[in-house]
Order: structure tokens, then C-alpha cells, then sequence
């Protein structure tokens, strides 16, 4: 088993309160557009400017997590209404510090939050992604469908909400 590292996770603030949290953030995303051959294939700019670190966070009604071990290492967020009972969900750790146990305690958190909320969770994973596969159905995640977005193919996974249990329309964009 890989180590576990000791974190700290709260939620993010907006970056006239912290510089900090405005790098990291942006510098993890940014890693994520250049090393994914989804985004590249559709030509979104290179990166992400840093001004728009305020509006990237907006997204997520405020449930953006940060995840430290010494600085920001990763980020979760629950955004985007699925269906009227699901939420997306987004979890990128920093290259380095994966499979070290912050990808799981950002997930456990948004979990908790959509419990709280009344929602269902959906993820867009990768169909190749057989590590993230792995990773969602581990929580508790099953297959709801396949979709191809700009030509590649992704896997929906859905966690149902306790109280809820209601799959998602399988038509939900």
C-alpha cells in the first residue's frame, strides 16, 4: 500500500483572500488540460489564466475543497447539476502525491456533502482510466452509462444518495 500522508482539507478561498490558493489551484488544473488528450484535441487554450481562478471556483455553489501536505496538493468539488437529484462530481491531485490517500479523503468529503444535500453523485471518468474506475467503484460508484465527449469515450459512474437511491436519467447532459 502506498504511504499515507498526513493533510488537512477546508475549503478553498477566492483568490482576494489567497494568493496561495490561486496558484495551486490553477497550477493543478493547468496540468491536468496539458496532459489530457481530450481537452488538447478540441484546442482550449494551452492554459487557464490565473484571473479566472474566482470564476473556476463559482462553480461549485461552495462545495470546492483544497487538500494540503504542505502547500495545496489537490482539489474536489461537487458542480454542475446532472439531473434535478444528482450532482458532478471533480477530484484532481497534484502529479506526486497520487495514490497516497488525498484523492480518497476529498472524495469522502464531497460524498458527505451530497449526503447532506440529498444527492446522488455522477463522475465522468475516462473509459481508459482503469486506475480512476478502480478508485470510484472502490467508494461505492457503479457504471451508469458511456458517452464520447469530443471523440473520446467516457464512463458515468453514479454513487447514489441514501435517502434517495434514484439513478440518474440517462439522458441528463
Amino acid at each position: 500500500m502506498a504511504e499515507k500522508l498526513h493533510y488537512n482539507i477546508r475549503k478553498a478561498r477566492h483568490s482576494r483572500v489567497s494568493r496561495t490558493d490561486k496558484a495551486a489551484v490553477m497550477r493543478i488544473l493547468n496540468y491536468y488540460i496539458l496532459n489530457n488528450d481530450t481537452i488538447k484535441s478540441e484546442g482550449y487554450p494551452h492554459v487557464i489564466p490565473i484571473d479566472k481562478y474566482d470564476e473556476f471556483i463559482s462553480i461549485s455553489k461552495g462545495y470546492f475543497y483544497v487538500i494540503e501536505v504542505d502547500g495545496v496538493r489537490g482539489y474536489g468539488s461537487l458542480h454542475e447539476m446532472f439531473d434535478e437529484n444528482t450532482i458532478r462530481c471533480d477530484i484532481h491531485i497534484e502529479n506526486g502525491y497520487t495514490n497516497k490517500g488525498l484523492g480518497e479523503a476529498l472524495l469522502l468529503q464531497l460524498i458527505s456533502d451530497a449526503e447532506k444535500r440529498g444527492l446522488n453523485i455522477i463522475a465522468e471518468i475516462r473509459t481508459e482510466n482503469d486506475r480512476s474506475i478502480r478508485f470510484f467503484k472502490k467508494h461505492g460508484f457503479t457504471e451508469h452509462s458511456v458517452k464520447t465527449i469530443f471523440g473520446h469515450s467516457f464512463t458515468l459512474f453514479f454513487r447514489p444518495c441514501s435517502s434517495l437511491g434514484i439513478p440518474p436519467s440517462k439522458t441528463a447532459s
